[in-house]
């Protein structure tokens, strides 16, 4: 419990980016909307804002799978704002 239920969320919100994902692809395929250049495609942009030690790293990494983010008991350990790709 508490855990469990924030890792069943994030697999939603993964099945839910990739629909998304699949969506746009699709309709750029049949010529709706109105891209002129892959460029002007931009990746989308979050922030994830707490309190202190509220598991806002842990949280990224595992939406990343990786630990790309100091995560630990000790209040802010994570100091500095970090930019991620997530495919």
């Amino acid at each position: 419990e508490g855990m469990a239920d924030i890792a069943l969320i994030i697999e939603q919100l993964k099945t839910q980016k990739d629909n998304v994902h699949r969506d746009v692809d699709e309709d750029i395929d049949e010529g709706v909307g109105d891209l002129e250049d892959e460029d002007e495609r931009k990746p989308l942009q979050m922030a994830i804002l707490g309190r202190q030690n509220v598991g806002k790293s842990t949280l990224v990494n595992t939406l990343l799978k990786s630990e790309r983010v100091l995560a630990g008991p000790t209040p802010g350990l994570t100091r500095d704002a970090i930019a991620v790709e997530w495919a």
